[in-house]
């Protein structure tokens, strides 16, 4: 039963405003994991690599709710200048660099998961950090020491005649330490007595020299004031060291600023570990989980539940057409040249504003930096294996929704020729996921799920009923899922937290359809359908090309199709009557955009020619983020 009612707010959850953004974000975050129990399953044992991997004690790994899709050409712009090949890819998207660099700096504000949030990033937190750190003492203190600098060490330019004394002597005490640790490996158990005796004579002579050394040193060497004078120098070194640190950084900033260029600054650039990640298989591993495995994974989520939110972890769920899943995955580190965490380790750190920056165990917005996202989760190549006795029609219908998590899958059954396997595939164009089509179709399945819950009378549940998920006072944004990948226009470094209001359907008492990996919606409408067969070929070598990717909307209705090409380059699919835009992409060759139209019901066929071009498309999932947590810093 979840309850999110002001009283029953679990410890360690912040309060949810109703009607306000907080709830609403936080009712998206709760349905975005509807259908996430093998999602979970699958971030925790990346979470559980992970740590097997790194010793960092302050390192914690969240779980990212919402779809975030990246595609190769997005995470190539982040790229420092030196490391991209063709520099005339970056000119037009300057705007898209800074957007998704705000993405991934972004900073979290749970310990429980991780999502963007542009209006709260590491560079602006960190900005307001260094203009606000307690230097000024540090500045007077280093201008004071500069004032009052000892001659004894350097005169007009020069080593003066005490520091070469002080250095002579030194080495002199030194030499006699030496002596006297060669003497005692001399040492001989066997020796005769008279043979020890003057061994012991020897070592009393040497300790003799090395005290006369010593003293030599503090009188004609100057010991104790050389020492003083450098022992001040050592400070002011360090004292200069540090504000050199703090302006450089600050340098980066203030730049971008003067010039009004942010767009352009190196505090966009991000150092990807490794580097190459996005051209070559370097840094992946291929990851297999059967049933038993997600099951047992999901029981650990359930039991690690102080990071994750336990009013995701109740929810009930129905995966029985899932029998594995299969992806790739990396763990890419995030290094950023401006930024340094060694200065709030430092004891001439000083912060005295109101806010505190950490107290190094909370994650919340009520401090200024509790943790910064360093270490991406990426996923690609992701396939779900089903049970054999799936059907295609089941899979291929288009009233419904396919999840997987946050992510959504192809309405297409693909079958491994070799196991006869049946698998789905995830859609990985962005175009698509960000489409009209896709957010009607979103919230016709939302729609849908909630006019069954309201006409479906609450029943008793039995020992052999399915059972249901039922929620009290619980408040529920229409919207199924978080699918935003991109924010309009320029993204503003503020902290405005003004966004639209999203209508809300208080529920009380409702069940809810159980989490499956099907959600059917109804459109209301019968619609005819024709089926189109689609003929894809190299137009050289007029070959069918495999594994082509079509992405088909509807121009003038809400009807989006997914579908990619089998071995001969063909596919067929049944489409309603309307208006079309096509695109078709495959790896090394150029987009082909098409458009068409279905004025009846007769079967069509289009053939397109595609033409070669050096054009690779990958796109990169990103499941969960590894935040380091910042010490506490003392006020």
């Amino acid at each position: 039963m979840v309850n999110l009612s002001k009283s029953a707010t679990p410890k360690g959850v912040p309060r949810i405003r109703k009607g306000g953004t907080l709830w609403g974000k936080f009712t998206g975050f709760i349905n975005s994991f509807n259908r996430m129990k093998y999602y979970i399953a699958l971030y925790q044992k990346l979470k559980e690599i992970y740590f097997s991997e790194s010793s960092n004690e302050n390192d914690l790994v969240l779980i990212c709710p919402s779809l975030r899709l990246y595609e190769m050409e997005d995470l190539a712009l982040l790229k420092p200048q030196s490391l991209i090949t063709d520099p005339s890819s970056i000119a037009g998207s300057i705007l898209k660099k800074q957007q998704v660099s705000y993405e991934l700096n972004s900073l979290p504000s749970s310990d429980k998961y991780w999502d963007l949030n542009p209006n709260n990033t590491l560079f602006d937190a960190y900005r307001e950090i260094l203009n606000h750190a307690g230097v000024k003492e540090l500045e007077q203190e280093l201008e004071a020491l500069l004032a009052a600098e000892d001659e004894i060490l350097i005169r007009k330019g020069k080593e003066t005649p005490e520091y070469k004394a002080y250095i002579k002597h030194l080495k002199e005490y030194e030499k006699q330490l030496v002596s006297i640790e060669d003497h005692l490996t001399q040492v001989d158990e066997q020796a005769t007595e008279e043979d020890r005796k003057n061994w012991a004579d020897q070592l009393v002579l040497l300790n003799l020299k090395k005290d006369m050394a010593l003293a030599n040193w503090k009188i004609k060497g100057y010991k104790d004031a050389i020492e003083k004078a450098l022992q001040v120098k050592n400070k002011m070194s360090e004292k200069s060291r540090f504000l050199d640190l703090l302006q450089s950084v600050k340098n980066y900033f203030d730049a971008s600023e003067k010039t009004d260029v942010t767009v352009l600054s190196a505090i966009h650039d991000i150092h990807f570990i490794p580097y190459d990640f996005m051209e070559n298989e370097s840094g992946w591993n291929n990851l297999f989980l059967d049933k038993n495995e997600l099951e047992s994974l999901f029981v650990k989520a359930k039991g690690d539940s102080d990071r994750l939110p336990t009013q995701i972890l109740d929810i009930e769920y129905d995966e029985q057409y899932i029998e594995s899943v299969e992806f790739d995955y990396a763990f890419i580190h995030l290094k950023r040249g401006w930024f340094n965490k060694q200065i709030f380790s430092s004891s001439l750190f000083r912060w005295e504003e109101s806010q505190p920056i950490s107290d190094g165990k909370t994650i919340s917005a009520d401090y200024k930096l509790s943790a910064f996202p360093k270490v991406m989760l990426l996923v690609k190549n992701l396939k779900i294996n089903l049970i054999d006795a799936i059907s295609e029609e089941l899979v291929n219908s288009q009233n419904q929704i396919i999840h997987f998590g946050p992510m959504i899958l192809k309405q297409q059954l693909f079958v491994n020729d070799r196991t006869k396997q049946k698998f789905l595939k995830t859609v990985t164009n962005k175009a698509t996921i960000k489409s009209d089509q896709l957010n009607y179709m979103l919230r016709k399945a939302d729609e849908t799920a909630l006019h069954t819950s309201l006409n479906k009378p609450v029943r008793e549940e039995s020992a052999t009923s399915k059972p249901e998920i039922r929620t009290s006072r619980m408040t529920l944004s229409r919207r199924a899922m978080p699918l935003s990948l991109d924010l309009p226009g320029k993204v503003s470094s503020s902290r405005d937290s003004s966004e639209p209001k999203r209508e809300a359907l208080s529920l009380k008492m409702l069940p809810f359809k159980r989490a499956d990996l099907f959600t059917k919606f109804d459109v209301k409408i019968v619609e005819q359908a024709s089926q189109v067969f689609f003929n894809i070929h190299d137009s050289n070598t007029q070959k069918g090309i495999y594994k082509c990717s079509l992405s088909i909307k509807g121009t003038d209705n809400n009807r989006v199709f997914e579908v990619e090409t089998d071995q001969n380059g063909q596919i067929s699919v049944a489409i309603p009557i309307g208006s079309y835009a096509l695109e078709v992409r495959a790896d090394g060759y150029k987009v082909l955009s098409k458009s068409f139209k279905l004025e009846n019901t007769n079967p069509v066929t289009h053939t397109f020619p595609m033409d070669r071009e050096e054009v690779k498309f990958k796109s990169f999932f990103l499941v969960g983020m590894v935040c380091e947590c910042i010490p506490k810093i003392p006020q």
